[in-house]
């Protein structure tokens, strides 16, 4: 038998699997590899004896017996720095924690030495590519080199920025509790600075949570390029990766990367596949078997599949989150074969957000109907052939009695659907007839009552058809904000469609006026016209499509009502998956599905979503030729309003200018009057109070004209936070006292709904009046009600949190203000899209440093940095925000 000389990248490998083994493996394994590799399994048993021996010793028990030249580094000066103190040791050498010592800026900084006794190559030329490797790297989620160079004893070092307060990426996750959504917005920014390596030929190869932390802010840091190679092979790189070995943690490997095989960038999709499994499942697909040894690691990725996540979980309602779409996108990324895993990191991430936007994604599961369908695509002559026979066999058998039922029906549509259409093509004539002979052009309004009168003159005698067009009618009433009028013409379509003993328009007219009744706060009413109309639904044999979703539509406005809006969005993708299926998407009902998805996920925070669904309903209204009506200014007035929420509020005053012209041209008073109440808090955030008074009292105004008991509701909470913030203490009272059940008379439920808002302005109030005492009373009482922080109401705490953090730093409480604020940041990142740039995550950046400020802790300077560039690009430059950030830099 042939043998060769040994060496240390030959023995370590080896020697790592040795000390994994349990006791009773170990022999057995020293045996097998005494016949294959003999001068390899002597240097093991003797290194296994002095490791022995070393423990017996009490070796590692207590304080790391490093060389005395590390030990005693501690304020010594490397370079323009000094060493505090050690973080942490590993094989290539120790990372200190140090300040520099020229004057030039303070904080501190990670200074990672190689260890004295590697100095020399291969280790020291390793080392000094990590520094190059590292200095190409500059990304806001990668810990950035600051300085590189050779200590006076010829030991090289790095300076690193320091990651203070960081964790690690899974612990973050489990101690902010962060729901699905915000963990993937997370790992979002982990693939983006991946990808950024990636751009630089740079391959990670360890990527696993201790190496992915997040600072208190928020904020992702990618650590530790120590092991990384370039892809740009050269002869120098393979003989460093070949001296010194492979360094990786085998549970976050690949397939390839375990049996010593090429490493690309698909190396670093597996790992983060991996890290993504862990973040929204909460351990390891492999379980125990994570930590045995790298050869049975090895065996099992490659004999055994990884688990879908869905399938790894007790809870029913996250299994039932990662089933589909997640179990998929995970799928991909652990494909065994590197070719068949996402080209790059930016794949990976595109189908993450094409998830959150809830679009389809590219990750396809192996199923039984994806196989059909390649096998259709190879056989498609042979299978159309016998399908068609089949099919044909079968349909002859129920023909006939099927043409003597359908006759009889379409008769009688036929009917019906003749006289809509007349009655239809004589309104239009009818209405511009009456419209010219005035000499002056009628409002939206106007002709809305002038065509409601020539129905009823026209069609009277036909109840059904009367009733039917006068549903219409009323819809475009309630598109202009006519709350009061869309109710009346609906209640006079009800009475026909009794009348004429209708049930499905019965139905259709009940349920088109459910959101109506929701908006003036008579919730009963709401649910009395649901059920009557469910009823009548029930009567009718096949039921209209257009009929089922129109009541749909009123089932997901009870089910939001309710507080179950999973439900109501279920319903509503029922709704619009029954219109695609019936090719019904060219009318306005399609839209308004669209619109109410939506309107849910608004209402909900959920507001990137919201924002995809928005922008969804525009690109409708445009392909169905709608591109200048009322409701296509409606939604762009909803995405202006999303981007609001969203915190990038210069961008939504853009948008609100934009649609100025439009509503000026085609939109009634009233409905000006709903969006100035959403441009009256916009204003207000950008410190433009007298516009923003202006406008808030006109939908203030308007909203109680009209009978909108919840616009006007926001409109005087919104009035009452603008008139606390600039000082008129005074008329907030005054604003503040009509938010009660003695004003809102008609609508009690209006308050009730928004009580625990009114309440957070009322902590407002209080904290201007300088009332420290009664703003933390009611502080606490409200908090306590409202179950924080388990529970977590997303837009009142939007709104809470930021006054809480105010509140406890006049109180001087420097802990309770950064708990407030670190909460505030932790929501507004899972809000604000990525890469955006968000006046609430710089507004709670700008909140934390305060707090760390007041309790002793200098800020960070990259925390300030970007709460600076946060508010600067949200806010403005002259933002009263803006320039406390900058200050404090």
């Amino acid at each position: 038998m042939l043998t060769f000389p040994t060496s240390w990248a030959e023995i370590r490998p080896l020697l790592d699997e040795a000390l994994d083994l349990a006791p009773r493996d170990l022999e057995p394994w020293l045996r097998q590899l005494e016949v294959t590799r003999p001068d390899s399994a002597r240097e093991v048993r003797r290194l296994l004896e002095l490791n022995s021996r070393l423990d017996a010793q009490g070796f590692m028990e207590g304080p790391p017996l490093l060389p005395p030249q590390v030990r005693s580094l501690s304020g010594q000066r490397i370079g323009a720095y000094t060493l505090d103190s050690m973080l942490g040791a590993g094989g290539m050498g120790t990372v200190w924690l140090a300040h520099r010592s020229d004057g030039r800026f303070e904080g501190s900084v990670a200074i990672k030495l190689l260890n004295v006794a590697l100095i020399g190559r291969p280790n020291e030329q390793r080392f000094a590519r990590e520094g190059s490797l590292l200095a190409r790297l500059e990304h806001p989620n990668i810990a950035r080199l600051a300085d590189a160079g050779v200590a006076e004893n010829s030991q090289p070092y790095l300076v690193l920025e320091y990651v203070e307060g960081g964790e690690s990426i899974d612990a973050h996750c489990e101690r902010m509790r962060l729901d699905i959504t915000a963990r993937i917005r997370l790992f979002l920014d982990v693939l983006a600075a991946v990808a950024h390596a990636h751009s630089r030929l740079v391959v990670h190869r360890d990527l696993k949570p201790p190496n992915i932390l997040v600072t208190p802010a928020g904020v992702v840091k990618l650590l530790d390029f120590g092991i990384a190679a370039l892809l740009a092979a050269n002869s120098e790189t393979s003989d460093l990766t070949r001296e010194v070995g492979q360094p990786l943690t085998p549970e976050y490997a690949a397939p390839e990367q375990l049996a010593r095989g090429s490493i690309t960038t698909a190396t670093d999709i597996y790992a983060l596949g991996l890290v993504l499994f862990v973040l929204l499942v909460g351990q390891h697909p492999r379980g125990a078997e994570a930590s045995k040894t790298r050869l049975d690691i090895l065996r099992v990725a490659l004999e055994r599949e990884i688990p879908a996540p869905s399938t790894v979980v007790a809870d029913p309602k996250l299994r039932s989150t990662l089933q589909g779409d997640l179990d998929n996108i995970i799928a991909k990324a652990l494909k065994r074969d590197p070719d068949e895993r996402y080209p790059t990191a930016a794949a990976f991430a595109d189908d993450l957000k094409r998830y959150l936007a809830h679009e389809p994604v590219q990750a396809r599961p192996d199923s039984l109907m994806y196989r059909s369908s390649k096998f259709l695509r190879r056989n498609a002559a042979a299978v159309v052939m016998s399908s068609a026979v089949a099919l044909l066999l079968t349909a002859t058998a129920v023909f006939a009695v099927w043409q003597m039922y359908t006759a009889r029906l379409q008769t009688v549509n036929a009917r019906y659907e003749a006289r809509r259409a007349e009655a239809s093509s004589e309104f239009m004539s009818l209405v511009f007839e009456e419209v010219g002979s005035g000499g002056t052009p009628l409002s939206l309004e106007q002709l809305l009552d002038r065509g409601v009168q020539l129905l009823e003159r026209q069609n009277g005698g036909d109840p059904a058809v009367l009733s039917h067009m006068l549903v219409q009618a009323s819809r475009r009433y309630k598109d202009l904000g006519r709350i009061e009028k869309h109710l009346q013409v609906l209640e006079r379509a009800v009475a026909l469609a009794k009348t004429a003993d209708a049930p499905e328009v019965l139905a259709t007219a009940l349920c088109a006026g459910v959101h109506a009744e929701v908006e003036r706060g008579h919730s009963e009413a709401a649910r009395e016209r649901l059920r009557e109309a469910n009823a009548a639904l029930a009567r009718v044999r096949n039921p209209a499509t257009e009929s089922q979703v129109d009541c749909m539509r009123a089932s997901a406005e009870i089910l939001l009502e309710d507080k179950q809006d999973p439900v109501a969005l279920e319903v509503l993708a029922n709704a619009r998956r029954m219109l695609e299926e019936t090719g019904s998407t060219r009318g306005l009902q399609y839209t308004s599905v669209l619109a109410d998805t939506g309107y849910v996920y608004y209402r909900t925070g959920r507001y990137a979503e919201a924002l995809a669904m928005a922008r969804a309903d525009v690109e409708a209204f445009e392909r169905n030729g709608r591109g200048g009506t009322v409701g296509m200014t409606i939604v762009l007035g909803n995405i202006a309003t999303t981007l609001y929420q969203l915190g990038e509020i210069r961008a939504a005053d853009e948008r609100f200018e934009a649609n100025l012209k439009r509503e000026t041209a085609n939109v009634s008073g009233s409905l000006r009057g709903r969006g100035a109440v959403n441009r009256g808090s916009l204003l207000l955030r950008l410190e433009r109070f007298d516009q923003a008074k202006a406008m808030l009292e006109m939908g203030a105004s308007t909203a109680r004209e009209d009978g909108s008991s919840s616009s006007e509701m926001f409109a005087l909470i919104t009035l009452a936070r603008l008139q606390i913030r600039h000082g008129d203490i005074g008329d907030a009272e005054q604003t503040i006292s009509q938010l009660s059940d003695e004003h809102f008379t008609s609508a009690p439920a209006v308050v009730h709904d928004n009580q625990e808002t009114i309440a957070a302005v009322r902590i407002e109030l209080e904290l201007a009046r300088g009332n420290l005492p009664a703003a933390r009373a009611q502080a606490d009482a409200l908090l306590a009600k409202i179950g924080y922080p388990q529970k977590r109401d997303i837009p009142l705490l939007k709104i809470l949190l930021p006054t809480l953090a105010r509140l406890a730093l006049a109180e001087q409480d420097s802990a309770r203000a950064q708990s407030y604020a670190m909460d505030a940041l932790s929501i507004a990142r899972a809000i604000a899209r990525p890469g955006g740039h968000s006046a609430d995550v710089g507004e709670a950046l700008l909140l934390v440093c305060k707090a760390r400020q007041l309790g002793g802790k200098p800020p960070g300077r990259s925390d300030i940095e970007a709460a600076v560039g946060n508010l600067q690009a949200a806010l403005g430059p002259e933002h009263s925000l803006t320039r406390d950030a900058k200050a404090m830099l």
